[in-house]
């Protein structure tokens, strides 16, 4: 049987993932470890915003609190002129695709 993936690896100069910890793991106890484990430096980008970034970020468009955070939201996108605490505000961050 082809494994795709095998073949990347075999045909490749490096190889990456998102995070160190999924680097760490494909290296501990992938199938494909022994092949991995050949290239010197595999690298990891970190998974989004590293977070000191984004905390500044947060402070800069939203503020250091969960009211000041809601107020500027409900400014910003639903047109009230001030916070209206008996509104809850909702939010999802997730994937849209099947999990890993």
């Amino acid at each position: 049987m082809l494994n795709p993936s095998r073949c990347a690896i075999l045909c490749s100069d490096q190889w990456a993932t998102v995070s160190r910890s999924y680097r760490e793991e494909l290296l501990a106890s992938s199938s494909l470890a022994h092949l991995l484990r050949k290239h010197p430096k595999p690298f990891a980008f970190q998974n989004g915003i590293p977070i000191k970034a984004r905390l500044e970020k947060m402070k800069e468009q939203v503020g250091t609190d969960h009211f000041e955070a809601k107020r500027k939201l409900q400014q910003k996108y639903f047109k009230f002129l001030d916070l209206n605490d008996d509104i809850p505000v909702f939010a999802f961050v997730g994937r849209i695709t099947s999990q890993k």
